[in-house]
């Protein structure tokens, strides 16, 4: 019973479920297993039944490359719309019966509360807030996205997967950071997805490793590949992964860290005109391991549009308009050493120039953002699971690479933050610890500029391995209005071993 309902679900719930129909659609897939892909609200994940691929039949993917016409590809508009409310139903349905979360307790009064109250900035972890609701984001969009509907209308539906949730699956207020963070960050975080999970499927052995790690990168994209029977051609795709050990030092302190890194690099940013969304993009992934697991950092910059402003003999400079997700946690090696900045609403206008010689080879990029909606730690706030303000604001970032051979390679990085909290309340009491739901604050009053610079040399042992040597720099300068300049500053220095693939 329960893979028939997994079939009638991946088909959008059309059609009348019975043996025939089952059948039919088992035979067209690889051989196959049930696979439960759990995932819970504020702590991580969604439960999702999906048919996990554990032979070696082929796999076509779902979504046409950015790069061609979409007209070409016949569009699904019902089938992403039936698994956007399927995820949040069982979602739904694992808070409110297994966990017994009392914010799952709804009723038609709730929903009717929620409307009158209208939206709020809430208090959930940095985490959740910036980094799990754009994931769960994320599965909407690429249910839009792997049903070949094009970046504009796959945000649509993420926006409709946030507002469903946010006003009728829980009984607190519905929340303005979470519809941005949920809508704008998932489009970001979903076409990352979407694009690794399908150039992952279009990889001709589909062994076992290849279909899980598909899976799990974008579970929805994976599902509906096997829907829909269309090849994507997808972009060049280089992949650097690893280890590294990190010492980090802030005044009278000096703390230990190992933590596993990648960056996946799709696509060129220099091509003569990348005009679709995400065509390139570039997105590093860090995860501390010890003392304590944790999210690091998460940094993704997409091409939204981009033109050839000049080609000269050596090489290029583009102009374009680019989408940016940034993520900084480092809430596992204790208080005084931490650092919390996230950006999952920001765009902006770039310039973007290379040169090649026999001999060295050299990328610059300079970006001036514009924050719809960032967090930064607070030194003050204290309401619930919150210690950061939220706010819009500014930003630049700067990008310098250059590699010798192939022998030795240097990158350095530097990001500006300049984020205002308008929304706070008056008077010392702020400082104090609170558990106001209700409370509807942004944090401190208060203009944050937080400057990340992160260079790192690597030294090529073959083609493939490489040994890296990297120092991060943190800073942060708070001008608060009802309390003193805040300060904090923390470097850090790591040695690495990894491999490009």
């Amino acid at each position: 019973m329960l893979r028939f309902f997994c079939v009638w679900f991946i088909q959008g719930g059309s059609g009348k479920l019975n043996k025939r129909t089952c059948k039919s659609i088992f035979r067209k897939l690889p051989k196959s297993i049930l696979l439960c892909y759990i995932s819970m609200k504020r702590k991580v994940l969604v439960i999702f039944i999906v048919l996990l691929s554990t032979g070696r039949g082929h796999c076509h993917c779902s979504f046409p490359s950015a790069s061609e016409s979409d007209s070409t590809y016949t569009k699904h508009y019902l089938t992403p719309l039936l698994e956007v409310g399927g995820i949040n139903g069982m979602v739904w349905a694992f808070d409110r019966f297994i966990l017994r979360q009392p914010y799952a307790s709804i009723s038609i009064r709730s929903i009717e509360n929620n409307l009158r109250q209208g939206f709020l900035w809430d208090n959930d972890k940095l985490s959740t807030n910036m980094f799990f609701h754009p994931y769960n984001g994320g599965l909407y969009y690429s249910a839009a996205r792997s049903s070949n509907l094009g970046y504009g209308t796959s945000v649509i539906y993420a926006l409709a997967g946030s507002l469903m949730w946010e006003i009728a699956l829980e009984n607190e207020p519905p929340s303005i950071n979470d519809l941005l963070a949920t809508t704008i960050g998932g489009a970001a975080m979903g076409e990352v997805m979407v694009r690794l999970s399908g150039w992952l499927m279009a990889n001709k052995s589909q062994s076992a490793v290849v279909n899980i790690s598909a899976l799990l990168l974008s579970p929805t994209s994976w599902i509906n590949s096997h829907l829909y029977a269309q090849q994507q051609q997808p972009m060049p795709l280089k992949i650097n992964a690893k280890i590294n050990n990190t010492m980090i030092l802030t005044p009278g302190t000096a703390q230990y860290q190992f933590s596993v890194s990648a960056n996946a690099r799709y696509g060129n940013f220099f091509a003569t005109a990348n005009t679709k969304p995400f065509d390139a993009f570039e997105s590093t992934i860090g995860i501390a391991v010890y003392p304590k697991p944790t999210l690091k950092e998460f940094i993704t910059v997409g091409s939204l549009y981009s033109t050839e402003m000049n080609d000269y003999r050596h090489g290029s400079i583009i102009l374009g308009l680019y989408q940016h997700f940034d993520y900084f946690d480092s809430k596992a090696i204790g208080d005084d050493a931490t650092y919390m900045l996230s950006t999952p609403v920001a765009a902006s206008v770039g310039i973007c120039l290379n040169s090649e010689t026999d001999n060295i080879s050299t990328n610059a990029s300079i970006y001036m953002k514009v924050i719809g909606l960032g967090a930064v730690e607070s030194d003050h706030y204290h309401n619930i699971d919150r210690n950061y303000n939220m706010g819009q604001g500014v930003g630049s970032q700067i990008n310098l690479s250059a590699n010798y051979r192939n022998k030795a390679a240097i990158n350095i990085a530097l990001y500006q933050y300049v984020i205002y909290t308008f929304k706070g309340f008056d008077g010392e009491e702020q400082d104090l610890p609170l558990h106001d739901l209700y409370l509807n604050s942004q944090g401190n009053i208060s203009m944050a500029n937080t400057l990340v610079i992160k260079s790192e040399l690597k030294y090529f042992l073959s083609n493939r391995l490489f040994l890296s040597a990297e120092a991060n720099y943190f800073f942060r300068h708070t001008q608060y209005k009802y309390f003193p300049v805040a300060k904090k500053n923390i470097l850090e220095i790591s040695f690495g071993i990894g491999g490009a693939f």
